[in-house]
């Protein structure tokens, strides 16, 4: 695993306040004690192995010994992981955090953005990491160059490499309206003739020669609005409609349209799409589903460590959408949320937790009749989590 991509989970997983205990307790930096809860996720072990031999344990260790706090160790860290990050990466965390946020820092906001505020939601950031990001304009800006800068170039391939056979025989260019805007716009298909070699227990569906996963989020050419392909054409009502389209009129969202994607790409435009669908739909399913996916794409391009992040927060929404939704969400019903929390679970290697899951299933009175598919996948589940652990 990359030096930054454990970076940026030291940032995201507040380990730095573990590290900044065991110092506060009389540790050393050097051998560095894995806290406890490490042995939770293998990709935290990793990245305190990985912190081990890297010196910033000395700086946070010389925060501590002068009296300073873990905010002031964390603000190391992160200006670590910004100088080693890449541009996309850069651009990428950025929008996740900020794409909605971002919006009260612009100067003079227009009648259209005070309209969103009070039908939208927004989520806030704590006053430190504000004060050190960019506007919403200039993080766009950046976005804008970068995806025009890879339009112009030579273009990629369909999946990390994979891709064997000529990309039009695998995919097509088709026109979809923009429910936001009205105007149509390209998108990228896979051809359902493309053969299937796999599917994973959580519904990953392994096709030859592409990486299906990279062209699931559409984004509009004229407005910039973008949502997971199974979600794109459905139109919001008029009072959430109205204030989003003068948003997006406001900050220019829009991208060039790339016939063929990277990972990289692709994952930014994911977390385009987890705002847009946080900002109206306000579902921890969804947003769940969204980052499954996410998941699927690293997956498929053998980024395990990286997989993992993004399971740990789909567990985490999963949690928090049976705690407090109301099911149905739509035709998604409360066994199916409960089965792909478990074989997450299955995949973090969590096999009690995800035991008491499927049995939960597999007892219910009602999931046999209501969710037939999920009674029978949460008995095979139940059954495989008995065996030794063998990663499909």
């Amino acid at each position: 695993m990359l030096k930054n991509e454990f970076l940026i989970f030291l940032r995201d997983a507040d380990i730095c306040k573990e590290i900044f205990e065991i110092i506060r307790h009389g540790g050393k930096p050097f051998p560095l004690t894995v806290p406890a809860t490490a042995s939770q996720f293998p990709a935290k072990v990793e990245f305190l192995k990985l912190l081990h031999e890297a010196d910033i344990c000395k700086e946070i260790f010389e925060i501590v010994r002068r009296g300073g706090k873990p905010g002031d160790a964390q603000k190391i860290v992160s200006n670590a992981a910004q100088s080693s990050m890449s541009l996309r990466e850069q651009i990428r965390n950025r929008i996740t955090n900020r794409m909605a946020g971002n919006t009260a820092q612009t100067s003079a906001p227009t009648q259209g953005n005070v309209a969103l505020k009070n039908e939208i939601s927004y989520e806030s950031t704590d006053q430190d990491e504000a004060e050190e990001s960019p506007n919403l304009k200039t993080l766009l800006s950046s976005k804008l160059e970068l995806l025009k800068s890879k339009a112009e170039g030579s273009g990629v391939d369909g999946g990390g490499g994979a891709v064997e056979l000529p990309f039009d025989m695998i995919a097509a260019v088709l026109k979809k309206p923009c429910p936001i805007c009205g105007q149509k716009t390209r998108v990228t298909m896979i051809k359902p003739q493309v053969g299937i070699e796999d599917t994973d227990y959580d519904f990953c569906v392994h096709r030859q020669g592409v990486n299906q996963y990279l062209y699931s989020v559409w984004v509009c050419e004229s407005c910039g609005y973008a949502a997971d392909m199974s979600r794109f054409l459905e139109k919001p009502s008029e009072r959430v409609r109205r204030p989003l389209k003068a948003f997006l009129e406001e900050n220019d969202f829009r991208t060039p349209f790339t016939e063929q994607r990277d990972k990289e790409e692709a994952l930014m435009l994911y977390d385009m799409a987890i705002q847009f669908s946080k900002m109206f739909e306000q579902s921890k399913l969804i947003e769940a589903l969204l980052y499954q996916k996410m998941a699927w794409i690293c997956r498929i391009e053998d980024d395990e460590p990286q997989e993992l992040l993004y399971i740990q927060k789909i567990v985490e929404l999963l949690e928090q959408s049976l705690k407090d939704e109301n099911y149905p969400v739509g035709k998604l019903t409360e066994d199916f949320a409960a089965y792909m929390l478990g074989v997450n679970y299955y995949y973090l290697d969590d096999t009690n937790k995800a035991t008491k899951l499927f049995q939960k299933i597999v007892s219910s009175r009602t999931a046999k009749k209501d969710s037939p598919e999920m009674y029978e996948k949460a008995r095979e589940m139940a059954a495989v989590v008995r065996m030794p652990k063998a990663r499909d």
